[in-house]
């Protein structure tokens, strides 16, 4: 039986559990998460910083399938791709896997900064960050 309201009328959200989205903080569309990740960039530490500057950064919902997993969960949240002579570097975050870690905006960013910043110390070989 559907919950009731207090003036007797039926509720007209499904209260069946099962049928729910999935956990997570999620944001509007692409564009304002892309957003997150702007602001991300901006606010990294200097010694990250100039290695994203000029980057084309790219939004993706889920990682590619073909793409070798992450060695620590196995979900790769981001990755980052060096410049070649005369390219440009390319920043991707994969935006559901991150959506799913976080439960306020504020985690997503700090989600998003933790993701950025080890795609990068990844990329340049370097250790990452300790929790």
């Amino acid at each position: 039986m559907a919950p009731h309201d207090p003036h007797g009328r039926v509720a007209r959200v499904d209260a069946d559990e099962r049928r729910r989205p999935a956990g997570g903080f999620r944001v509007a569309d692409r564009a304002r998460f892309l957003a997150l990740v702007e602001q991300v960039v901006a606010a990294l530490p200097t010694e990250l910083r100039p290695h994203v500057r000029a980057a084309e950064l790219v939004v993706d919902d889920v990682p590619d399938p073909d793409l070798p997993a992450h060695p620590e969960d196995g979900v790769r949240l981001a990755s980052l791709t060096l410049p070649r002579p005369g390219g440009r570097a390319r920043l991707i975050v994969h935006r559901r896997p991150l959506e799913l870690r976080a439960s306020t905006r504020v985690e997503l960013v700090g989600e998003i900064h933790r993701a950025v910043a080890g795609a990068i110390r990844e990329a340049l070989g370097q250790p990452p960050y300790p929790d």
